[in-house]
């Protein structure tokens, strides 16, 4: 979603999260230079593909456990 529509993502993040029009600034006000647009398309793109990787990283070692339980299941007694 935030590749390929990132102005409505922007503008449905922020309507959840904050009242109308309190997060709408001028451009020359100085958070909006500090942080511009880009800035936070960038850090959605890294936060995103950081849990991507994450989830994989996750999904893989669960997986290889998964397999080495069915081969070698636990017995009691």
């Amino acid at each position: 979603l935030v590749i390929t529509n990132w102005d409505y993502f922007f503008t449905l993040f922020h309507n959840l999260f904050f009242e109308s029009g309190t997060w709408q600034f001028l451009y020359s006000d100085t958070l909006i230079r500090l942080f511009p647009e880009q800035f936070w398309f960038d850090a959605a793109l890294i936060i995103g593909g950081f849990n991507v990787i994450m989830s994989l990283g996750v999904l893989g070692i669960t997986w290889r456990w998964g397999r080495r339980a069915v081969k070698h299941p636990m017995t009691s007694g």
